[in-house]
C-alpha cells in the first residue's frame, strides 16, 4: 500500500507491483511495450506500428 500512496503523491514515481496480465500473445506484447513509455511521454500510433512490426507481428 505504501508504494501506491507514494505514487499518488508523485505520479512520476513508477509503481513496480506485479501485474497479472492475460490476453493473446499480441496483446501481452503491446501491454509490455506500453509499460516501457516513460511517465510524461507520448507515442504516436505510427511509431507503435513500426515498433510492433519490427518485433514480428
Amino acid at each position: 500500500m505504501a508504494e501506491i500512496f507514494a505514487h499518488l503523491d508523485d505520479s512520476r514515481r513508477p509503481v513496480s507491483l506485479p501485474l497479472d496480465l492475460q490476453g493473446t500473445a499480441f496483446q501481452l506484447q503491446v501491454w509490455q511495450a506500453l509499460r516501457q513509455i516513460p511517465v510524461g511521454e507520448t507515442r504516436s500510433y505510427r511509431r507503435w506500428q513500426s515498433i510492433l512490426a519490427s518485433r514480428g507481428r
